[in-house]
């Protein structure tokens, strides 16, 4: 028997909350995993000039933006998950 989907209580939106304030640098991401620059602008739906600009050093560097800091976080929680599955 099916059950019936549910309706999100309090709880369900505070850790949406929280999921949503929670990132992952692309500096961090590359030390989790063995990633090209053109690896992460796909994960990110961003150009690989993009990203070779978050790790530049110059005045051409640029910060990544919330959305892709919490984009390579998700990523990793679900690579983390699908590693798991396969043991």
């Amino acid at each position: 028997m099916k059950t019936p989907p549910k309706y999100p209580q309090k709880k369900h939106w505070e850790r949406l909350k929280e999921v949503d304030s929670q990132g992952l640098e692309p500096e961090e991401f590359l030390r989790r995993w063995r990633v090209t620059h053109a690896d992460l602008a796909k994960i990110c739906h961003v150009s690989k000039v993009t990203v070779d600009r978050w790790f530049s050093q110059g005045n051409d560097r640029r910060t990544p933006r919330a959305e892709h800091k919490s984009r390579l976080f998700y990523i990793h929680r679900e690579w983390i998950r699908v590693s798991f599955e396969e043991m």
